[in-house]
């Protein structure tokens, strides 16, 4: 092992990603060289590449899956306030206010409450 790490040439890093990874090519692999967008040492005019930052640049492409979704709470779905209540929610809350009404002695007449 050299000072600069274990070393790749182009041909091994093409047999390392060619069946996986989505079958990278030789010209493909050139394309990112060309771009800049894969970490490279020119060492006498050929392309090599340092193990140790290949696996460093694949950990940064690399997308973490994201929290899992979830659900609000019933309460949290309801309308934000100023909305305009649903029927049902209208029907509830005239009957929650007639048991309270009721359960305080409080006389009701259907019309207002």
């Amino acid at each position: 092992m050299s000072a600069l790490g274990r070393l790749l040439s182009l041909a091994q890093l093409v047999e390392i990603f060619g069946g996986a990874a989505g079958g990278w090519t030789e010209a493909r692999i050139r394309r990112l060289v060309n771009r800049q967008a894969i970490p490279f040492v020119k060492i006498g005019g050929r392309i090599t590449f340092r193990e140790a930052e290949l696996i460093l640049w694949l950990e940064e492409q690399t997308h973490r899956p994201a929290e899992p979704h979830r659900r609000a709470p019933y309460d949290e779905r309801r309308a934000p306030a100023g909305a305009k209540a649903s029927p049902r929610e209208e029907a509830r809350s005239r009957a929650d206010r007639a048991a309270e009404c009721a359960a305080l002695g409080i006389p009701t007449n259907h019309r207002y409450s």
